[in-house]
């Protein structure tokens, strides 16, 4: 029986382009955070279809193996152990970052390193998505004109931010997720997304089952335009 891997990453990714969506700071960052999540387990969902495949008939039945384009692709044991890999980070329900962090050094080609690029970006990413997932009130400090906010105000990822021009603190009135609707903002956010991504997939074995699927994520989320 054919199978097919939808590949949930890209389908919410997707969605931050979205008429309306695509100027929406929050709900953005939810989504790209839900599609960082989702890519993992796309991963490991492609190795395992793979791994449970069957191909031939009777004594030719062969376990693991898949056809594309006439050509024959078999999953290798590097390719199984990373499967059973991902699948006891998502058991362990390791924070996302961590994640990351341990798939990398993992693959060890080139490692996350936290404070470095492309980790870091992800990282304050991620702070956001908690940050609005776990909304906290807290008083935001009015400038001496009675109008303007005071950045001291921000959470200091929010802060960092603004410093780096990604987001643009005039937007802020009563609170700092007004901030973050802003099309700099957003397209930090989806270029983060592609870079950790594109990182992890040009770390993956040089083996058929892990480059077909390199190839068919790298066009689907078009990782040379960001």
């Amino acid at each position: 029986m054919k199978t097919l891997i939808p590949f949930h990453s890209i389908s919410l990714l997707n969605k931050t382009k979205i008429e309306g969506v695509n100027k929406d700071g929050m709900v953005c960052t939810v989504l790209i955070g839900a599609a960082l999540e989702a890519f993992l387990h796309d991963l490991q969902a492609w190795y395992k279809s793979v791994f449970e495949s069957e191909l031939g008939v009777n004594r030719n039945l062969r376990n693991g193996v898949i056809r594309v384009d006439n050509e024959y692709l078999e999953i290798t044991s590097d390719e199984v152990e990373l499967m059973n890999y991902l699948q006891k980070l998502e058991q362990n329900r390791e924070p996302i970052s961590s994640k990351y962090l341990k798939i990398s050094a993992k693959l060890d080609v080139n490692p996350y390193q936290m404070g470095m690029a492309p980790f870091q970006d992800f990282s304050d990413l991620i702070k956001i998505r908690n940050l609005l997932v776990h909304l906290k009130t807290e008083p935001l400090r009015v400038g001496s004109d009675n109008k303007s906010i005071l950045k001291e105000s921000y959470p200091k990822v929010i802060r960092n931010l603004v410093q780096r021009k990604y987001i643009d603190d005039s937007l802020v009135n009563d609170s700092w997720i007004n901030a973050l609707n802003c099309e700099s903002f957003i397209n930090w956010s989806r270029k983060t997304y592609a870079e950790i991504i594109a990182d992890i997939l040009f770390s993956l074995p040089e083996t058929d089952i892990s480059q077909f699927f390199k190839e068919q994520y790298c066009f689907a989320i078009g990782a040379d335009r960001y």
